[in-house]
């Protein structure tokens, strides 16, 4: 049964992110994956709906999450995003919690917690089920 929300994930990890994707899609997310910047703003700007939430890893070549979540929030100004990392301290990048729902997940993280805070940010940004 889907739940009609979509999320973009963005991790150049393969395998974490196909295990982020199984636990989203757990949940009946449907999941956009992405394995750099420049596919993920490709995939958003052929996408016919709406994505709700952008989960990220801050940490990628060439186009990191920060910069990749400023340019899809100028374009989908209702989207949330959950920036994920290995590396300690939060990343938000100035300016961007203003245009849109921002949360922060360190890595390695339990399936629960990273369900946790999408389902939040989904209520925070009104994608709510």
């Amino acid at each position: 049964m889907a739940n009609n929300r979509t999320i973009l994930l963005v991790e150049d990890e393969g395998p974490v992110r196909r295990l982020i994707a199984r636990i989203l899609e757990m949940r009946n997310y449907t999941i956009l994956e992405a394995s750099q910047g420049e596919e993920a703003l490709a995939i958003s700007e052929t996408f016919p709906g709406d994505i709700h939430l952008l989960v990220t890893d801050i940490m990628m070549p060439v186009m990191n999450g920060q910069e990749l979540a400023i340019r899809l929030a100028s374009l989908r100004p209702r989207l949330g995003v959950l920036f994920i990392s290995g590396y300690p301290g939060k990343h938000v990048p100035e300016g961007l919690e203003s245009s849109c729902k921002v949360d922060y997940l360190a890595k390695p993280f339990k399936a629960e917690v990273l369900l946790d805070k999408v389902t939040l940010l989904m209520n925070m940004a009104g994608h709510g089920k």
